[in-house]
């Protein structure tokens, strides 16, 4: 207690330690975190976060050593997910692996049932691990070496947090690596050197090929006035009957629907969605996934050669460029790759196959084999 007294944050909420075990506390500024506490357990604190006329819920986790109390942890926060209307995600320590390459040393099939138990939950759930920067564990005793604190969220967290990133910092000299959740890394974007891809939606539009004509790389300007001219229409005939207005606007709702089908087209190519297929206006997951994929190929940070982090973009670049220069280079120590005897001996019949004219037909084969808005060129034609 003395030590959250001398804490500057004015609102704290805590969850005492049940003898030298446990316990949690829950610490933040009113000034800019408006929270409801929900509920608590001795493993969890579960958090309403107001902001405007929007919300999203955070739950604190301490999870007990002992599986028992893990089984009614679970339980717990499943029947909290049922109650869940909005972005949702938990973070702390769970005691738990979520895979087994989070584990290092130690006994092979050593938790292996609280493991199961946890994947279980999460699964259950519809969570997703946000990933991490930093060192690969978060526990150590020993030779064993385990990942148990993380950050759980929802599918509509991680798309209302985008740029969420979770580090994991410098343990000191506890057994324990403390985790930072960051919400906005408040990172200034900068105008990538993108190239250029063919975008399947351009093929929908009546005056593509003309357009392509005119103009090769420039990009069809979407009618951002169409919602605003049907409100104003919808308005208009309220007040009465209108039939130029009715027919326009029977017009506009089609141009309103062929837009949204372009726009989900474009976040269908973008997401890389393969096991679903186009409509009932699937936009929103789409984009949601097309989020979810590039923030976990992101690269935020490396470490170089000295052991120590680099997370300037122009620095990133930079070291990256200059590995692969030196990899490339013809001087310096290499070892020549011996292929003598690693593949199995092809006979007469199979060369002459390998070696005959490609035909037209196993070009076309070849094609219809390709998956819906698939190709082969790195520009995407």
């Amino acid at each position: 207690m003395e030590v959250s007294r001398r804490i500057l944050l004015d609102k704290k909420f805590l969850v005492h330690a049940q003898g030298h075990s446990g316990g949690l506390w829950c610490l933040w500024d009113p000034k800019r975190w408006n929270i409801e506490v929900v509920h608590h357990s001795f493993q969890f604190i579960h958090l309403k976060v107001l902001n405007n006329s929007s919300h999203w819920f955070c739950t604190i986790v301490y999870a007990s050593p002992h599986p028992q109390d893990k089984v009614v942890l679970w339980r717990e926060l499943t029947q909290i997910s049922k109650h869940i209307d909005g972005p949702w995600n938990l973070v702390g320590d769970f005691n738990v692996v979520l895979h087994q390459h989070e584990r290092m040393g130690g006994a092979l099939n050593a938790n292996l049932r609280g493991d199961c138990a946890f994947r279980n939950f999460v699964d259950q759930c519809s969570l997703m691990d946000i990933g991490f920067n930093g060192s690969a564990f978060t526990w150590k005793r020993g030779q064993l070496y385990e990942r148990l604190d993380r950050c759980l969220a929802n599918f509509d967290w991680r798309v209302a947090f985008p740029e969420a990133s979770l580090t994991h910092l410098n343990p000191l000299k506890y057994h324990h690596t403390p985790i930072l959740l960051q919400l906005n890394l408040g990172v200034v974007r900068c105008s990538y050197r993108c190239p250029f891809r063919f975008e399947a939606v351009w093929l929908t539009h009546d005056e593509f090929p003309e357009f392509i004509q005119r103009e090769w790389k420039a990009n069809e300007p979407w009618n951002q006035k169409l919602l605003r001219r049907l409100n104003g229409i919808a308005g208009k005939l309220m007040k009465g009957p209108n039939r130029f207005l009715e027919r326009l606007q029977s017009e506009l709702w089609t141009e309103l629907e062929s837009i949204l089908a372009r726009e989900e087209i474009i976040w269908f190519q973008k997401s890389r969605c393969k096991w679903l297929l186009m409509g009932d206006r699937n936009t929103r997951y789409f984009h949601g996934t097309t989020v979810i994929r590039r923030r976990r190929n992101k690269v935020e940070r490396l470490l170089n050669d000295q052991a120590l982090w680099v997370m300037q973009q122009e620095e990133l670049e930079a070291m990256v460029t200059e590995y692969y220069k030196h990899l490339f280079l013809e001087s310096g120590d290499h070892n020549n790759l011996c292929l003598q005897n690693a593949f199995p001996s092809l006979g007469t019949a199979e060369l002459e196959v390998i070696g005959r004219p490609i035909s037209d037909e196993e070009i076309l084969q070849a094609i219809k084999r390709m998956g819906s808005f698939k190709a082969l060129g790195p520009d995407g034609l």
